[in-house]
Parts: C-alpha cells; sequence; structure tokens
C-alpha cells in the first residue's frame, strides 16, 4: 500500500478484545455508566482495553483521577498539549 503522511499503511495493528458498551455486565457494566456518565458520552477505547478485567479498568480510573487532581494536577489546557505531542511523536491517529 505505501504511506500517507507520517503513516504507514503496512504496518499490522495490535488486537486487543474489548467489551462493547452494550454488553457490559456487572461491575463493567457501573464503570461504563461513570466514564460516560449514565450513556452521555462513548467509553474511550484507551479505557476500553481494560475491560476485560474491571479490577484493571478501576485501578486505571482511580490513577488517571489521581494525576488529575492530585496536589501537582496539571491544568486541562497543558494535559490535552501534552497529550497531543505525545500522539503525534507515536503517530496515534486520535
Amino acid at each position: 500500500m505505501g504511506t500517507v503522511g507520517i503513516h504507514s499503511y503496512n504496518r499490522r495493528m495490535s488486537f486487543i478484545e474489548m467489551v462493547p458498551e452494550n454488553e457490559a455486565a456487572g461491575r463493567l457494566k457501573k464503570l461504563y455508566e461513570l466514564i460516560s456518565e449514565n450513556g452521555r458520552h462513548k467509553v474511550p477505547h484507551i479505557l476500553k482495553v481494560s475491560s476485560v478485567n474491571p479490577l484493571a479498568l478501576d485501578g486505571h480510573l482511580k490513577l488517571y483521577k489521581g494525576l488529575r487532581q492530585g496536589k501537582e494536577a496539571l491544568s486541562d489546557r497543558r494535559r490535552e498539549m501534552i497529550a497531543t505531542v505525545v500522539s503525534k511523536v507515536n503517530s496515534c491517529h486520535y
């Protein structure tokens, strides 16, 4: 296929099993509801990759919350700027 910009379409993508929001049950369903604000938003894939292990997803959320709301928390603007740069460096499409 070739390349477009910095993205190479010859590379294989990894596959990580994720539980769709409409198939979640029990603890995972409650976590998805928390993340999506009771269905108002979609659950981001970066969180869904932990969906086969709700305990890991819960830990991921607690870590994220601690980083966002801790004593030395970054502002939303600074965090988004860092995420944008990291995504660009990693050739991430989102």
